[in-house]
């Protein structure tokens, strides 16, 4: 379940010396960091290809980072967005974050402090994936072999069903019990040893 594929970071920012900046700032870390001169070509690129994190400048003139925030997250929910901008305000903070941006950054910043908060939310990203991956398994009791519904109601005796339930639920299938070919010559033997 390791991740060895670098995260890929995709920055939009239309003032070509910041790019920059942070594009030095970041490359050390061996991230896949697509440049983008402006909103527009941030979203040609989002559509294309799945990026871990964006970071968007507010204002790039042809289409906000609050616009290419909305669009990105209709087509990638999970991507990770941190809008970066030289003028805050809290109108513009309050809707990054009601619209799931993960950080509001404001310009200039600190390289130690871009640094920080990007591997903060690269953290976040690899914990997500690690979730993700867990909740692929299905849960057994060791001792019943019951199934868990939901692993994160675990704790809750009702969320502990028959596989046979659990296939139901799930799968929309009915299960049939049979017995397998190894099953029926240890009863045919038992029958023969009575």
């Amino acid at each position: 379940m390791t991740d060895i594929t670098p995260h890929s970071i995709l920055i939009a920012d239309d003032d070509s010396t910041l790019r920059d900046l942070f594009f030095q700032t970041l490359s050390p870390y061996g991230y896949n960091i697509t440049l983008c001169k402006d909103g527009a070509d941030a979203l040609e690129k989002i559509k294309g290809s799945l990026f871990d994190l964006l970071l968007l400048d507010l204002d790039m003139g042809d289409i906000s980072g609050i616009d290419v925030l909305k669009q990105a997250k209709a087509i990638d929910p999970d991507v990770l967005v941190m809008i970066i901008t030289g003028n805050p305000s809290l109108d513009t903070a309050i809707q990054a974050l009601k619209l799931n941006a993960y950080d509001y950054i404001q310009k200039p910043c600190m390289p130690s402090e871009l640094t920080f908060k990007v591997n903060k939310c690269l953290e976040y990203c690899d914990q997500k994936r690690r979730i993700a991956e867990y909740e692929k398994f299905l849960h057994f009791c060791a001792i019943c072999k019951k199934v868990c519904k939901n692993v994160h109601e675990s704790h809750n005796e009702e969320n502990w069903v028959t596989i046979e339930t659990y296939l139901k639920e799930k799968a929309k299938t009915q299960s049939y019990l049979g017995y397998c070919p190894g099953c029926i010559n240890e009863v045919k033997e038992q029958i023969s040893n009575s």
